[in-house]
């Protein structure tokens, strides 16, 4: 599935409008994982930390699935503990 989403966002790159869709599909996930982190606070609207971290941790997240799937030896679940590991330091790091 995640090749399908490589090969759509390549098409993005010369077509304005698959551009937008990609915009927006993009946009509506980092506000999704925003959101799960203020609500695991206890909130109800994401601060601008907590978008900050989502578009982060979907940049991260890309960029980990496209060197996986060039390169299958790629260390794709220890990339992953690390990025666990930054994330929950970033998410306790918060103050209240």
């Amino acid at each position: 599935m995640f090749r399908v989403r490589l090969c759509f966002a390549a098409k993005a790159l010369s077509s304005p409008a698959l551009a937008g869709v990609l915009r927006e599909l993009n946009a509506a996930s980092v506000a999704e994982t925003a959101l799960t982190f203020a609500a695991a606070r206890g909130l109800d609207v994401p601060s601008d930390r907590d978008h900050a971290l989502a578009a982060a941790l979907k940049a991260a997240f890309d960029g980990f699935m496209l060197t996986w799937a060039a390169d299958p030896s790629f260390q794709i679940s220890e990339a992953g503990r690390l990025l666990e590991l930054t994330v929950r330091h970033a998410l306790e790091s918060e103050a209240p």
